[in-house]
């Protein structure tokens, strides 16, 4: 990240990401190609998750029996909800490279019953069969168009009984916090995202059929927002 930084100059001027400027390829796929860094990557992920205990607790999973985590990543997240919560089941979605990281964070907090791995792309399907499906630190990654295109594969496999858990920093429109900005400027600098306004995340979850159904604040001025299905899927 340092030396991505590093290319902030000619980053603006070229209008991409100082990674790709640095390294001459995408975070992900510098991710993909070079070995340790999906894991070092992951470690730094976790650390600064201290919120994901918090999201474990401010939804109610009474009578929900299965969470898919999308783009999972380490499976902090899912470990956390599965701890808290002993009748639910997990499933992690990540790319392959990334699924034996998460598999390896699981099996040590909860143990292999109770939990599947899934490789595969989340802007091709989402797995079915869900009451809650995650998205974690995951939108801010994308432009407009990509969220849409991921939204519409998680609300295409939801039911309507089903939400959509989305944590991400939300930047307020009254300027009273900090970490959302600072964190839209790095999310430029790495991979060309960006932090969002409520109204931009409503305008996403409206265009895929989805809408906000309530926002709960978690730690390092993070928050979780619990999306519904908007429409059924024959209405879409």
């Amino acid at each position: 990240f340092y030396q991505a930084w590093g290319s902030i100059v000619p980053a603006i001027t070229a209008g991409e990401p100082g990674f790709r400027q640095a390294f001459g390829k995408s975070l992900p796929e510098y991710l993909a190609v070079t070995p340790g860094a999906g894991a070092k990557f992951q470690r730094t992920m976790n650390a600064g998750g201290s919120f994901f205990a918090d999201a474990a607790s401010v939804f109610d999973f009474a009578g929900r029996r299965t969470v898919v985590d999308v783009a999972g990543g380490g499976g902090l997240l899912l470990g956390n909800v599965l701890r808290a919560h002993p009748h639910l089941r997990g499933i992690l979605f990540d790319l392959p490279h990334i699924i034996p990281l998460g598999e390896r964070q699981l099996a040590e907090m909860v143990g292999t019953e109770r939990t599947e791995e899934i490789a595969g792309s989340m802007f091709e399907r989402v797995p079915r069969g869900a009451d809650v499906y995650m998205l974690s630190r995951v939108l801010q990654d994308w432009d407009d168009t990509d969220c849409v295109r991921l939204l519409t594969n998680c609300r295409a496999v939801m039911a309507d009984s089903a939400r959509l858990l989305i944590i991400e920093r939300v930047v307020p429109e009254d300027g009273s916090a900090l970490l959302p900005l600072l964190w839209d400027l790095h999310l430029l600098m790495m991979v060309g995202g960006r932090e969002r306004t409520l109204p931009g995340y409503r305008s996403l979850l409206d265009r895929a059929g989805l809408r906000l159904e309530t926002v709960h604040p978690l730690a390092l001025e993070t928050s979780l927002l619990v999306a519904a299905p908007a429409t059924t899927l024959g209405q879409m």
